[in-house]
């Protein structure tokens, strides 16, 4: 079977990316199913650079997250993205008109819409939250007949088919637990990852390590500038210049302190992740997966959550870290960490979030997917 990915316009593919958890999902799985012997391709930006082993066919330049995330775009820069998307898809169909046989694995919410124009058997990742996907109210066309959806937590799916999608599966996003450095010894600092904007929580995450007196290591790129400057003052040290963030925070003084270290690529984050007492989720959203925690727990890293999205899928209570309704309750549990057996975070993460897992349920969903459509 010969399967093409094809991945959205925002962010071009490559080793070492800062940012970009649905890119690097496709990465991860390509490799995974060219090990498993299967023919691939991907589409995606122009700047996208692949391993030699891989196959590019590429569309337009990456148009970055701004339509995301920036509430203050101009219309000028939205009608450029908007014209690149739609460049992005024409040369998708192109692509995609020579590949009639090829399974489409389809990771761009923009091209929900051509899907059925397609004789392709397919299905759509959803990567993202509701509230930036298609809108039924507003498209009712789309709920007629469009190609499998398939959600990364069945909370995700839970949200999409309360208004009224219908989700064929879902499929866990892995990691490729064994080159996460698990570690049993840890540090004493805590540890948040992700984009910093409101609804990741960083400012939550601040006031649990001053309540504490511990450190706290905040680690990601900064998308609302104006969340970001809510909690600067409180940031001691920012790191973010370094290029080895675990070696700079260790030669900072011993008081207690919260420290930015910036953007991390996979091997700045991996130190980051094995040597943290704890890694603090307080979310204030519906997480549709949430790969950090995952990557923490391969690592041997608990993890203390709101309990929001698919946390509780992701974190056992009391066994891989804590699941939490408040501040004041993730202080609490901050202070209980000893008792979570650093072992059974890694354990839990072999065995639910693995790249072999990940793979074998996307090729079952293939083989499904393609006899109907026969």
């Amino acid at each position: 079977m010969k399967i093409i990915h094809i991945a959205p316009p925002f962010l071009a593919l490559k080793e070492g990316m800062e940012y970009g958890g649905t890119e690097r999902d496709i990465l991860a799985l390509n490799q995974k199913q060219r090990e498993q012997g299967l023919e691939t391709r991907i589409i995606a930006t122009s700047d996208s650079t692949l391993n030699r082993t891989d196959t590019l066919l590429p569309t337009v330049d990456s148009i970055g997250v701004a339509d995301i995330y920036d509430q203050n775009l101009t219309s000028s820069a939205h009608r450029s993205n908007t014209y690149a998307k739609l460049e992005h898809c024409a040369a998708v169909m192109r692509y995609v008109s020579n590949e009639p046989e090829a399974f489409l694995h389809v990771h761009d919410d923009y091209l929900l819409p051509f899907l059925n124009l397609l004789p392709n058997p397919s299905l759509l990742n959803i990567h993202g939250d509701y509230e930036t996907f298609w809108q039924p109210e507003k498209h009712p066309l789309l709920m007629r007949g469009y190609s499998p959806l398939i959600a990364i937590s069945h909370s995700h799916k839970k949200i999409f088919e309360s208004h009224g999608f219908s989700i064929k599966g879902v499929v866990y996003n892995g990691i490729p637990i064994e080159s996460f450095p698990f570690r049993d010894r840890k540090r004493e600092y805590l540890l948040t990852l992700s984009a910093i904007a409101p609804h990741k929580g960083q400012k939550t995450a601040v006031s649990v390590a001053q309540a504490l007196g511990r450190d706290l290591i905040i680690a990601g790129n900064v998308v609302d500038q104006a969340y970001f400057c809510s909690f600067k003052d409180a940031i001691a040290h920012d790191l973010s210049s370094h290029s080895h963030k675990l070696s700079a925070y260790l030669e900072l003084p011993a008081n207690p302190k919260i420290v930015y270290v910036g953007s991390v690529n996979d091997e700045q984050k991996k130190p980051l992740f094995s040597h943290a007492k704890a890694f603090l989720m307080p979310i204030e959203w519906e997480e549709p997966l949430g790969l950090v925690m995952i990557e923490a727990l391969a690592c041997g890293t608990p993890v203390i959550a709101f309990n929001r999205g698919a946390v509780p899928e992701i974190v056992v209570d009391g066994k891989t870290g804590y699941i939490v309704e408040t501040a004041a309750e993730m202080i609490e549990a901050v202070k209980k960490i000893d008792r979570i057996n650093p072992h059974d975070c890694r354990k839990y993460a072999e065995q639910n979030f693995s790249m072999d897992l990940m793979a074998q349920r996307y090729s079952a969903l293939y083989q499904e997917i393609s006899a109907a459509k026969k």
